[in-house]
C-alpha cells in the first residue's frame, strides 16, 4: 500500500508528464501549507515539494521532547540550515523540513496594525478576514495573560507609561475541545493535517520530502514547472500550470534569481530587512505565587512601523520546555526567570540584499549590516528596557546586564527575515503584485514573507499565514 503522506518524486514526475498538476508549491513551511490547503479546497491538484526530512508531525512542544532539551536541540540541529553572510559567519538559522520553522516557533500571534502596513499595496481592511481565518487556525488566545500573574506583569508596566495586553499566543489552552482532548503549540503544520488529512489522503494534496527544486522552469514570461533533485541524484521535471514559492526569505529569493525569472529592474532579492532582536532571561524575585502554578504572556504593540514591541515570557525557559517533571516552586533558578524580548526592524536599504549561488539549503550568501539609523533604534529599545525592567523589578542574571551590547542577537538570529520579492503596483520598483505574481512572470508566485514590502516591529508569523491564505484564494480563482 502506498505511503499517502510520502510520494516518492519519480513518480510525481510521472505522473505530471501526462498531467500537470494544478500548481507546484516550494516549501512546505507556514505559507507552503496554508496554499496547498487553500488550493486542495478550491478542488486544484497540487504538489507540495520540500527539500527537507519529516522529522515528526506537529510541533515540538506539544511532544514530551519539551522535557528533553538536549534531545530537543539535537532534533533542531539535524534539521538546520545556515545561510552565510558576505562578511563573515552565517545569517542565523533556518530549519528544512516538513512544517518548517513553525515547528519550532514559541507562538506569539499578534496582527500588524494599520499603520505596520504602511507602504504595502493593500491595508488592514483587507486582510481582516484573513486574520480571523489564521488565529482559527492556530487556535490563538490571549487567556495567558489574563490571569493573576498576567495581571501583575500589565498593571506595573501600564503604571510605567508602557500600553501592555495580555499577548496573543497560538495555544489551545482548553482542557478539552468538544469529547476530545486538547492540544498545544499551535503550528502550520498541525491545522494542516486537520484540515486537509483527507485531501492528502485522497491523492488531491501530493507531499514529497527530501525534494531540492533546483529551478523553476521559465519560458517565454511562463512557469512550465519545476527542476528537482530527488532523493538521490535523478534529475527530473515536474510540469505545472502555476508555481508558489515558499521557500522562505532566502530560498525563495535563490530559486526566482537562478530560474532567469526576468528583473529588468534589478530588484530581486534587494531591500532584505530583518528585527534587531534584544533578548534577556532576568530573575524576577516576588513576581510569581509560590501557592499558584502559572504562566503569562504579556505584550507591549509598538506605536509605529519604525517603533518597537516587547513580549514577555513569564516564566521564560519553563513556559516552553522543563528538564523533568518539576513541582511548581518558584525560586531564582532559571525555570523561574522571566524572559524578555523586543523586536524592531532594520531600516529597509538596497544594501541589504540576496546574493543567489547554485546549491542545496543555504548555499546563498546574504549581504547584511546595520546602518546608523538600526543603531539609533537599539539604543531606543535599550531606554526602554531600562524602564521595563525596573517597573517590574527584574534583576540582570549575566554579565549583560539590561544595556550591554550582548543583549542583540548577531544579524539573521530574529528568523524574521523578509523582502527582496516586495509586492507593489510598479513593476520599476517591485517584484510581484497584490497577489504575490511575479510582474514579468504571472503565473509564478511569492507566497512568503520575500513578498513583504516592508516589515515592523511586530512577529510576522501570523501576517505570512494571512497573506499566503489570501493569495492562494487569488491563485485559485485564476486556475479555475
Amino acid at each position: 500500500m502506498p505511503n499517502m503522506l510520502q510520494t516518492a518524486v519519480e513518480s510525481l514526475a510521472s505522473e505530471a508528464a501526462a498531467s500537470p498538476f494544478d500548481a507546484v508549491i516550494v516549501g512546505a513551511g507556514s505559507a507552503g501549507l496554508t496554499t496547498a490547503l487553500v488550493l486542495a479546497e478550491h478542488g486544484r491538484k497540487v504538489a507540495l515539494l520540500e527539500a527537507g526530512p519529516a522529522p515528526f508531525l506537529t510541533h515540538i512542544s506539544n511532544t514530551d521532547l519539551r522535557f528533553a532539551p538536549a534531545l530537543a536541540r539535537d532534533v533542531r540541529s539535524a534539521v538546520q540550515y545556515s545561510p552565510a553572510l558576505a562578511a563573515g559567519g552565517t545569517f542565523g538559522n533556518n530549519y528544512g523540513c516538513l512544517g518548517g520553522r513553525g515547528l519550532f516557533w514559541n507562538g506569539a500571534t499578534p496582527r500588524y496594525s494599520a499603520a505596520e502596513l504602511d507602504g504595502w499595496p493593500f491595508g488592514e481592511a483587507e486582510l481582516t478576514g484573513e486574520y480571523d481565518w489564521a488565529e482559527a487556525a492556530f487556535r490563538v488566545t490571549r487567556s495567558l495573560g489574563q490571569g493573576a500573574l498576567g495581571g501583575r506583569i500589565i498593571g506595573r508596566l501600564r503604571d510605567a507609561g508602557f500600553a501592555a495586553e495580555p499577548g496573543p499566543f497560538a495555544c489551545d489552552d482548553a482542557q478539552t475541545m468538544p469529547g476530545r482532548l486538547s492540544a498545544g503549540i499551535g503550528s502550520g503544520l498541525g491545522f494542516f493535517f486537520r484540515m486537509a488529512g483527507a485531501a492528502v489522503a485522497q491523492g488531491a494534496i501530493r507531499v514529497a520530502t527530501g525534494t531540492h527544486v533546483a529551478r523553476v522552469l521559465v519560458s517565454n514570461g511562463t512557469a512550465k514547472g519545476v527542476v528537482v533533485v530527488g532523493n538521490g541524484a535523478a534529475i527530473l521535471e515536474i510540469p505545472a500550470r502555476a508555481v508558489v514559492l515558499a521557500g522562505g526569505g532566502i530560498e525563495s529569493i535563490k530559486l526566482a534569481a537562478l530560474s532567469g525569472v526576468p528583473d529588468p529592474h534589478a530588484r530581486i532579492g534587494r531591500g532584505l530587512q530583518e528585527h534587531l532582536f534584544y533578548h534577556g532571561l532576568f530573575a524576577a524575585p516576588g513576581l510569581f505565587d509560590p501557592q499558584v502554578a502559572e504562566a503569562a504572556v504579556v505584550y507591549v504593540p509598538a506605536a509605529a512601523q519604525d517603533g518597537h514591541q516587547w513580549e514577555l515570557h513569564a516564566p521564560g525557559d519553563r513556559l516552553f520546555s522543563v528538564d523533568g517533571i518539576s513541582p511548581w516552586r518558584p525560586d531564582a533558578s532559571a525555570p523561574y526567570q522571566i524572559m524578555i524580548r523586543s523586536f524592531a526592524a532594520t531600516e529597509k536599504r538596497d544594501g541589504n540584499f540576496v546574493e543567489a549561488r547554485e546549491g542545496g539549503l543555504g548555499s546563498a550568501v546574504v549581504h547584511f549590516t546595520h546602518s546608523e539609523a538600526d543603531e539609533a533604534a537599539k539604543a531606543r529599545i535599550v531606554a526602554s528596557a531600562q524602564r521595563l525592567t525596573m517597573a517590574l523589578g527584574l534583576e540582570p542574571t549575566d554579565a549583560a546586564g539590561v544595556a550591554g551590547a550582548a543583549r542583540f542577537r548577531a544579524p539573521g538570529s530574529s528568523y524574521h527575515e523578509a523582502g527582496g520579492l516586495d509586492m507593489g503596483l510598479d513593476a520599476r520598483t517591485s517584484v510581484t503584485d497584490p497577489d504575490g505574481r511575479f510582474h514579468h512572470v504571472p503565473n509564478l508566485v511569492s507566497a512568503d514573507a520575500a513578498a513583504f514590502p516592508r516589515i515592523s516591529a511586530t512577529n510576522p508569523h501570523l501576517t505570512i499565514v494571512a497573506v499566503a491564505h489570501r493569495k492562494a484564494a487569488a491563485l485559485a480563482a485564476r486556475l479555475n
